[in-house]
């Protein structure tokens, strides 16, 4: 569907947005992963999942500390698509596991990740 502005075509999204509830728990562990988050690596796998743009990198990688380059990142990702916070969580699995946990145990959502057994009696 498009519609006419000023003499320009625009086309209407079909792109479903970031769930509210995925862009809570953003806001509710930000501040753990804008410590602890690798924002160059989750930059890496979120670009190649086209996730974000080369825009979105360079005002990322524009950023003077890793500080600053996760606060960008984590201010970019909830204006994305609902698939981006599953591949969020899909680059912190492979690069920073334990921040995937946290946004699951956040979640409620029972973690993939093998939990020590104990030994049966």
């Amino acid at each position: 569907m498009a519609t006419l502005t000023k003499g320009k075509t625009k086309r209407k999204s079909t792109v479903k947005p970031m769930d509210e509830n995925h862009r809570t728990i953003l806001r509710s562990v930000r501040e753990q992963l804008v410590t602890d988050m690798d924002a160059e690596e989750i930059l890496r796998y979120m670009t190649a999942a086209q996730v974000f743009s080369e825009r979105d990198e360079e005002k990322i990688k524009a950023g003077l500390t890793p500080r600053q380059q996760c606060e960008t990142l984590l201010d970019i990702l909830p204006k994305k698509s609902a698939s981006a916070y599953s591949s969020f969580v899909e680059a912190l699995e492979n690069v920073q596991p334990h921040l995937a946990d946290l946004l699951t145990r956040e979640a409620g959502v029972s973690t993939s990740y093998p939990q020590e057994r104990l030994p049966r009696e």
